[in-house]
């Protein structure tokens, strides 16, 4: 998109004034209303320049038993099996779920099950 040299959108700041969507976009013919919108929209969504919490299901394993087990596998024990794996992380996650992350992580070993 063309916005004018050196000033962003300014939609937010205008906004911010009371300007209304329309308003704005008498100002700026060469944005969409819908974008306008969503910029007006957004903004209110990040307040204090604030960045959204991340969505999706948590992960289940910290990253220090992620790395714990890359450690394992990568240095101490390269020969570990998966049943070993999981009952160092004491049941906490399923067999195919510790598959996932050791993929995740490029620890592949055939002969591991």
């Amino acid at each position: 998109m063309n916005w004018p040299p050196g000033q962003g959108t300014g939609t937010p700041d205008l906004a911010s004034l009371g300007w209304g969507a329309r308003a704005i976009r008498t100002r700026y013919p060469h944005l969409a209303l819908s974008t306008i919108k969503r910029t007006i929209k957004m903004e209110k969504l990040h307040t204090e320049n604030a960045s959204l919490p991340k969505t999706g299901r948590p992960r289940l394993l910290t990253e220090e038993e992620r790395d714990d087990i890359y450690d394992v596998v990568k240095h101490q024990n390269p020969d570990v099996t998966y049943q070993e794996l999981l009952q160092r992380l004491g049941g906490k996650v399923q067999k195919s779920t510790l598959r996932a992350y050791c993929r995740e992580m490029g620890l592949t070993n055939r002969d591991r099950d």
